[in-house]
């Protein structure tokens, strides 16, 4: 991961990349700072992607996606260019340990834990689907617990249904 220095004079658009946050195989997520001061994710291709109009098209599919499903269960996108310089999809931050972390340090949810993770990603999947549009990469990396509600990231597998 990068140092926050070496990535805060760095902008994407207007956003200042304050810190890597995450990585997939097509991207690099940072934390940033919109133009109105308040904190963003901003996924960013990878250089060996931004040439692949393939790669270009993927992420255009996600922001398309994304924009229409509307929870606080999801990381909803705020903006994005997949046809810029820069490819880049802007996303709210959610200020939380992915579902793997939480499993890692602390073990399997129980009880009431449990119980209010799954509805909680029971109404994520729920709003997705009547959106028309398919995950198709639900793993416990890609839910986040922010404030002990789950939060579902990362669409750049995601689809329109038929």
């Amino acid at each position: 991961m990068s140092s926050p220095a070496a990535e805060s004079t760095r902008l994407v658009g207007p956003y200042r990349l304050i810190g890597q946050i995450g990585e997939g195989g097509m991207g690099l997520v940072y934390l940033a700072q919109a133009p109105d001061d308040r904190r963003v994710a901003v996924k960013v291709l990878r250089p060996s992607v931004i040439g692949d109009a393939h790669g270009r098209a993927r992420l255009a599919r996600e922001v398309t996606s994304l924009r229409r499903v509307r929870s606080p269960r999801i990381a909803e996108v705020y903006d994005a260019d997949p046809w810029g310089e820069t490819p880049y999809v802007v996303t709210r931050y959610v200020a939380g340990p992915s579902l793997r972390e939480v499993v890692e340090l602390r073990g399997p949810l129980t009880g009431l834990a449990l119980i209010r993770f799954a509805r909680g990603l029971a109404q994520a999947l729920d709003v997705v689907h009547a959106a028309g549009v398919m995950h198709r990469d639900v793993k416990p990396s890609n839910v986040l617990i922010e404030d002990g509600e789950p939060v579902l990231i990362d669409f750049g597998l995601a689809q329109l249904s038929d």
